[in-house]
């Protein structure tokens, strides 16, 4: 074998996890244990690190060599931007079957990595997710209604709370109407995951190449992704043999009143950027 073909053979490992942090060095540690603790096959850990400021940059790093994991820093340019650098030093490190890309707020409790052995589609599968208040965040969206988009968007556009919330009860209705209809061993297709914890094949990663918009800053990425996964006729799926505990509101807060024209802008991006598509989608169809 030639020299150079042997530098540039990649480690080949199941997984790969991608744990993007912002100024969070608290909650770090204990999702890196809860791999260790959890997490029985070959697996590489990539930390990636939205800069904050250089204290919480050196804590990270620190975390980070300590636990055996690469280290890539990066401007704060978002959850897409930081995910996609991940993704990146993943592909130029390690010839993997499975991506995860982690909120670092996140325990893992169960994953159960035989259930991925024979899996060589294009497959995004989401775990249970539960809340300190015992909330189950997934499926994010069961279904694709268009009623909920509309609902969202408009209200996101008129600065209207009952608009914006008349689509997030749409949503939240799909979601009891899917938990009571699914049954304990069904592993169903759905639309949407949520974005704490999305467990991604390679077949499918080769196929998006990098899976975020990085126009997006926060929110809404889950949908974006949802609609290009949608457009590639893959698969997207919910699995609750595979269980996480997301200590929600580490890394961010939804009722951070900050942080709202950003969920309005990226949800207005969204919709805007797809409502088009979706026309020609149905056109094709037809």
């Amino acid at each position: 074998m030639k020299v150079n073909e042997m530098c540039h053979r990649l480690e080949q490992v199941d997984v790969v996890f991608v744990l993007l942090t912002y100024a969070n060095s608290e909650d770090l540690p204990n999702c890196l244990n809860s791999i260790k603790r959890n997490v029985d096959c070959s697996y590489r850990l990539i930390v990636v690190n939205s800069y904050y400021d250089s204290s919480s940059s050196a804590k990270i790093r620190k975390i980070a060599a300590k636990n055996g994991a690469l280290f890539e820093e990066v401007e704060n340019n978002g959850y897409g931007a930081g995910n996609n650098a991940g993704i990146r030093a993943a592909r130029r490190h390690y010839d993997f079957k499975f991506l995860v890309v982690s909120n670092p707020d996140v325990e893992i409790c169960f994953f159960p990595h035989e259930l991925l052995a024979d899996c060589n589609e294009p497959l995004l599968l989401g775990p249970l997710i539960r809340t300190g208040t015992a909330k189950n965040q997934n499926p994010y969206w069961p279904y694709y209604i268009p009623v909920v988009d509309f609902f969202v968007w408009l209200g996101c556009k008129w600065r209207s709370k009952l608009l914006y919330f008349t689509g997030v009860a749409v949503n939240k209705i799909a979601r009891l109407w899917f938990s009571a209809k699914t049954s304990a061993t069904e592993r169903p297709a759905v639309y949407a995951l949520h974005g704490s914890f999305l467990i991604f094949s390679r077949t499918l990663l080769d196929l998006l190449e990098d899976p975020f918009d990085e126009r997006i800053f926060l929110y809404s990425e889950e949908v974006d992704l949802a609609h290009r996964i949608y457009e590639l006729d893959a698969k997207v799926r919910y699995d609750d043999r595979f269980q996480v505990l997301h200590h929600e509101d580490g890394s961010s807060s939804f009722v951070n009143l900050d942080e709202i024209p950003i969920r309005n802008e990226s949800i207005i991006y969204v919709y805007e950027k797809w409502k088009s598509r979706r026309r020609l989608a149905k056109r094709r169809r037809i």
